[in-house]
């Protein structure tokens, strides 16, 4: 019986991380000319680029999502 429960559990919480990381915000930060900084939502720094183009599709390519774009150059 109890192992019965924790089994379904478990795949429960296999599941919510999963659509956890299907939800997860990417951030493209540019910070001068030609460095942007891709983080994730956790501020967590994911690769650094020269332009935009280069930045949405690194992220594109290994995330299946456009990034959010943040210009801390108006700032």
């Amino acid at each position: 019986m109890y192992l019965e429960q924790d089994n379904e559990m478990t795949a429960m919480d296999s599941r919510t991380g999963l659509k956890r990381e299907y939800t997860m915000t990417y951030i493209a930060e540019i910070l001068s000319d030609d460095v942007i900084w891709l983080i994730n939502e956790n501020r967590r720094l994911i690769s650094i680029h020269q332009n935009m183009d280069e930045a949405t599709y690194y992220c594109r390519k290994h995330f299946q999502v456009a990034p959010k774009v943040i210009d801390r150059r108006v700032i």
